[in-house]
């Protein structure tokens, strides 16, 4: 990315609190893009290794205002509508729009499907966004 290439952009990325969801909101961050940063945020009985905290997410915050940016922070689960759209709805509130869409929550669950794939009766896969327009990849800017 070349130095500010996303002034005025906006992302939304999910599973941001660490991996690559983080690089990636600090990459965007440091091009210049305002951040909504979504994530679970807390542990679950599977997949067996760690998930992103609220901590982490706080950490993103403070990193991105670091570089110049704006970011929202957002904990909830892709799998749940109403946390994706009021997650959605305060960024729209927040920022007028959402530009980039980085759909990269995921959780790897080893073991035989009936122990390791449902949890509460839900399958453990992302949602696609609820973003009119929008696609589940990273767009570029206009």
């Amino acid at each position: 990315m070349t130095d500010r290439e996303f002034d005025g952009k906006v992302a939304f990325i999910t599973g941001a609190a660490h991996g690559q969801g983080r690089a990636t909101a600090l990459a965007l961050a440091r091009a210049g893009a305002r951040i909504t940063a979504f994530d679970i945020a807390k542990p679950l009985a599977y997949p067996g290794y760690d998930l992103g905290s609220p901590s982490d997410l706080q950490s993103l915050q403070t990193a991105c205002r670091d570089v110049g940016s704006d970011c929202l922070t957002h904990e909830g689960d892709v799998r749940d509508d109403a946390a994706i759209t009021a997650a959605v709805d305060r960024t729209l509130a927040g920022f007028g729009r959402i530009d980039i869409l980085f759909n990269n929550a995921g959780i790897a669950a080893y073991g035989s499907p009936t122990n390791s794939q449902k949890t509460n009766g839900t399958p453990c896969s992302t949602s696609t966004s609820k973003v009119p327009g929008s696609s589940p990849a990273v767009s570029s800017p206009s």
